[in-house]
């Protein structure tokens, strides 16, 4: 059986609980910290799920608990120890794309939200299988990046994608069209690319990234993809000239 390392934190909240005496200590309300769908949130003993803690602590104080408990499974905690939030790791990563899109001569892109559900969908499809390779799928409305991981690199996705830079050929710009090794590279800076939108799973500590990119590359490499004005090292930090 696989090894699940739990953290619980028990809270002394005053809106909670006035007493936490593990005697009396009879109904506790048991939550667990997951990524649903690509929602991160507290999935609970009462069978319910709460991406904030409002509605959480509605529902403590109507069912006579006697104290809260919040678990976080090692695999969903950051290496600050934190829960993971997959909402807000998206948001970095989009700014990241925006960022490197930048610097090659093309505009922001827009998150758009059937990008994201079939993005998120594949993601899903990929950690039920827990698969240990993927390749992106040929789609006629979109172009697909996949990328494979731990808890505790996902913004690395963009990070290696933006790397198949050194592969491309900006000298015979149309011989990159095949070339397999540089396809997560240009998805990212396309500039006739306009939509966005990526998806998370994990199974366990094993993360699947998922992003879909809009609408389908057509036209010429020359034109679509430019030169960088300026370069990062390999943790993505701008460098000078």
């Amino acid at each position: 059986m696989k090894k699940f390392l739990i953290t619980i934190y028990i809270l002394i909240v005053p809106i909670f609980a006035e007493s936490h005496n593990l005697e009396h200590d009879t109904k506790p309300f048991v939550c667990d910290w997951e990524h649903i769908d690509g929602i991160s949130g507290w999935n609970c003993y009462n069978n319910k799920f709460y991406s904030d803690d409002n509605g959480m602590s509605d529902d403590y104080s109507k069912g006579n608990y006697t104290s809260i408990w919040k678990m976080v499974p090692e695999d969903n905690r950051n290496k600050n120890g934190h829960p993971i939030n997959v909402k807000s790791v998206k948001k970095t990563m989009y700014d990241k794309i925006n960022e490197f899109r930048s610097v090659h001569k093309a505009t922001d892109l827009y998150v758009y939200e059937t990008l994201e559900k079939s993005a998120q969908n594949r993601a899903n499809l990929l950690a039920a299988k827990d698969s240990k390779k993927a390749h992106p799928m040929n789609n006629k409305k979109y172009q697909e990046s996949v990328y494979i991981t731990n808890k505790d690199s996902l913004i690395d996705s963009v990070l290696k994608w933006y790397h198949q830079r050194y592969k491309y050929n900006f000298f015979n710009p149309e011989k990159n069209k095949y070339k397999k090794n540089v396809r997560d590279f240009v998805n990212m800076v396309w500039k006739q690319t306009y939509f966005v939108g990526c998806g998370i799973a994990n199974h366990y500590e094993n993360y699947f990234i998922v992003c879909h990119y809009g609408p389908k590359q057509s036209g010429k490499y020359t034109k679509n993809v430019s030169k960088a004005s300026r370069h990062y090292d390999n943790n993505g930090n701008s460098m000078l000239e």
